[in-house]
């Protein structure tokens, strides 16, 4: 089922997570074209493409599929850190040219920091158990009626 973006997706106004109802954030490095934002609360992701009249509803995935290993100078390399999309760590470490690596953070390693896994439990119950199917929804993002442009 398609359910068309309303006009204040097109004007870069908040978007409104379908999972949570919290409202999501823009993510950096978005490109032209496309628009990634992730939910502030339970952090899904969706992307909103330029011109585009639907987007996929976001799709639940599992503690240890869902972040990748957080990279940056000064990160100690016996610890494993979980990549919180905005330049930090799910345990809340920040550091200047922190990205993700190419693979995936998981909590079954002996070096795996316990509080990104803490945290990535608690955003994992975050996730309502009837939305945590693997069937790919077309959805409209609810928009903030009230929230100012960008």
């Amino acid at each position: 089922m398609s359910i068309p973006i309303e006009g204040a997706a097109r004007r870069d106004r908040a978007v409104i997570c379908e999972v949570c109802g919290h409202e999501m954030r823009q993510l950096p490095g978005s490109y032209e074209g496309q628009r990634d934002w992730v939910c502030s609360w339970c952090y899904a992701v969706i992307n909103i493409f330029a011109g585009s009249e639907h987007a996929p509803r976001p799709v639940y995935l599992p503690v240890n599929r869902r972040w990748e290993i957080a990279e940056a100078e000064g990160l100690p390399e016996d610890v494993s850190h979980a990549y919180a999309y905005f330049g930090d760590t799910l345990c809340g470490i920040q550091m200047d040219g922190m990205s993700p690596s190419p693979y995936r953070w998981t909590t079954a390693h002996e070096g795996t920091c316990q509080d990104c896994k803490a945290a990535a439990e608690a955003i994992d119950c975050r996730w309502p158990q009837e939305k945590r199917d693997w069937d790919v929804q077309v959805i409209a993002p609810a928009m903030d009626p009230n929230s100012p442009l960008f």
